[in-house]
């Protein structure tokens, strides 16, 4: 008897709990099923951002042909940015140039890539503007207290001088690059602050930009390795006669030592002493 009833008491008790386990599974799967019923498809989400590109490709023409300037950046960001592809995006620059309006080119637009921010300059440039892209990133760099100091920064940089580079009017932007140089050292970041200063000292030897001679050779006495180093390249590509002395100085006692290029070299190298000599060699060839 006993035996009988302690197996009925594990018979039941095993059923109530066979019971309690498949109505939890079964309430979880309808809660499931509920939320699953709440959750948009892939396609009706798909449907609707195609949907919406296309309402804003519709309205975006009479946007651009509008001559208003009232909130033209917030309502270009907010309506037509995500939607918008490289000749929209090309577009809005200038529309944004014509309203001079010239911090959303150069701090949103320009990031995208290489190809787009060159699509993107020559757009500019080929626009007929009152005020040329030249001038307007003059007047970006001149109002910015550290140009290229902000979210991607990083990489605009590089594509708009990858941009400038390709330009034919490359020469027009001298005086640019000579101000973003010159202000780099206030940029707080160090690799946004050392793309900067190469970037701007570089391209003054790309665009042939020799009116900023002095202030090149003023950074052979820099007490940042990377200017030494590039204002000898520029002075050695331009056949600066006379920085030769302090050039060839430079080539023989400066003091930086490379640690990466040394471990790897097993030795001592000097990068600034190697710019400058060949440069030294440069110079007296053209001389």
């Amino acid at each position: 008897m006993k035996r009988f009833l302690s197996t009925a008491m594990t018979a039941l008790f095993l059923l109530s709990l066979g019971v309690t386990t498949t109505g939890c599974s079964f309430f979880s799967k309808l809660s499931r099923g509920k939320k699953r019923s709440k959750r948009k498809s892939r396609k009706e989400r798909k449907a609707e951002r195609a949907k919406a590109k296309a309402l804003a490709l519709k309205e975006f023409p009479g946007w651009v042909a509008s001559k208003s300037c009232d909130n033209v950046s917030e309502t270009f960001f907010k309506k037509f940015y995500k939607h918008s592809g490289r000749d929209e995006r090309t577009q809005a620059a200038i529309k944004f140039a014509r309203c001079d309006q010239w911090k959303p080119i150069f701090e949103r637009l320009f990031v995208s890539n290489r190809g787009w921010a060159l699509h993107m300059l020559k757009g500019l440039e080929n626009a007929n503007l009152s005020t040329p892209v030249h001038k307007g990133m003059e007047k970006w760099i001149a109002s910015s207290e550290q140009p290229f100091k902000f979210k991607m920064g990083f990489y605009m940089a590089d594509f708009l001088r990858y941009a400038v580079d390709r330009s034919n009017k490359k020469a027009n932007y001298c005086k640019a690059y000579y101000m973003s140089a010159k202000k780099a050292p206030q940029i707080r970041n160090h690799m946004i602050r050392s793309k900067v200063r190469r970037y701007g000292l570089g391209f003054l030897m790309v665009g042939k930009c020799t009116q900023y001679k002095s202030f090149v050779t003023e950074q052979l006495t820099s007490d940042w390795w990377i200017d030494r180093k590039i204002a000898c390249e520029v002075l050695g590509k331009w056949g600066t006669k006379s920085a030769l002395r302090k050039v060839s100085i430079l080539a023989s006692t400066d003091s930086f030592v490379h640690r990466k290029l040394s471990r790897r070299y097993r030795r001592p190298f000097y990068p600034v002493r190697k710019a400058c000599r060949s440069a030294a060699g440069q110079i007296r060839l053209k001389n």
